[in-house]
């Protein structure tokens, strides 16, 4: 159902993106460089991640508690490769909304910074967890979205976007949270 979900808010992306004149394709690059780019960009938002979910500060208090009542159980029994699938429908659908269709297309009207932010707040919204949750996609959406500014490319901020998702996922079905949570059934 997530794959679905993810997938067709690809689609929408194409959508949009052919209403707007938004030529998505073109955005999409299938050089190597901008796969280890990506993969390059994956790396800070592991780190932020591993820096949030290890925190015992109250501040986070609600976003363990997504974590543990939302997160976990959702991907519980899944094994590495649904991750994966999921994390790959997620970089693509995702990316190609928010940054391929939306970003590009009020670029176009209102400027590029107007646009990077107006599509990060979108993108925070989409992950409404917890308050703190839809803080930290905003920041991950900024990040992401100067990303595809400074490469102008698609490819980079799908495969960090996917790469992250299936790391952040795969730790989190696996580990204890700095509350001691832990799934009750591991990724075999």
């Amino acid at each position: 159902m997530a794959v679905a979900f993810e997938f067709g808010l690809g689609i929408l992306g194409w959508l949009i993106g052919w209403l707007a004149g938004v030529p998505l394709l073109e955005q999409f690059s299938s050089n190597l460089f901008d796969g280890l780019l990506g993969i390059a960009a994956a790396i800070p938002l592991f780190g932020i991640f591993l820096i949030l979910v290890r925190s015992s500060a109250p501040a986070l208090n609600g976003l363990r508690r997504s974590v543990r009542e939302v997160i976990q159980p959702m991907f519980r029994g899944c094994g590495l490769i649904e991750l994966a699938f999921v994390s790959v429908a997620a970089g693509v659908g995702e990316e190609t909304l928010f940054r391929g269709a939306l970003q590009a297309a009020t670029g176009r009207w209102l400027g590029p910074i107007a646009a990077l932010l107006l599509t990060s707040a979108s993108f925070g919204l989409l992950h409404p967890l917890s308050k703190m949750y839809v803080l930290i996609a905003f920041g991950f959406g900024l990040y992401l979205g100067v990303c595809w500014l400074a490469s102008g490319s698609l490819l980079v901020v799908v495969v960090a976007h996917a790469l992250y998702d299936f790391l952040a996922l795969a730790y989190l079905v696996r580990t204890r949270l700095s509350d001691g949570s832990l799934p009750e059934e591991s990724v075999n």
